[in-house]
């Protein structure tokens, strides 16, 4: 069984604690994850679809849809990304005792692979 599968209720533990964590005390909660990104989406095809008519190939036809789907697309990747490099060092700061308990397992891990070898 592989780590993730094996420590599932750890992570929707963790996961949970974020999330409860990031939009406690916001209007709108968790519901922000979902309206931030498509007022984004919106502005971003009007602005760049409709008022600079900007399009991703020049023999492309002038559809909206298929030019919002490759943004919404971008902007997602662009999203996770952002986040994760954005937060992760804070995350290793705030739970450093994982991170050194992590490093003293990983040695034990590596001396025991070797001896099977």
């Amino acid at each position: 069984m592989t780590w993730p599968a094996r420590h599932v209720h750890l992570i929707r533990q963790l996961t949970r604690r974020e999330i409860a964590a990031r939009y406690r005390g916001s209007v709108l909660g968790v519901l922000w994850s979902l309206v931030t990104p498509l007022l984004t989406l919106a502005l971003y095809t009007f602005l760049f679809g409709v008022v600079f008519r900007t399009r991703w190939n020049v023999n492309a036809p002038e559809g909206r849809v298929e030019f919002a789907l490759i943004l919404f697309v971008g902007l997602i990747v662009h999203g996770l990304l952002a986040e994760c490099l954005g937060r992760a060092p804070s995350l290793i700061l705030q739970h450093a005792n994982l991170v050194l308990d992590t490093r003293n397992m990983m040695r034990g891990l590596t001396s025991d692979r070797l001896v099977r070898l």
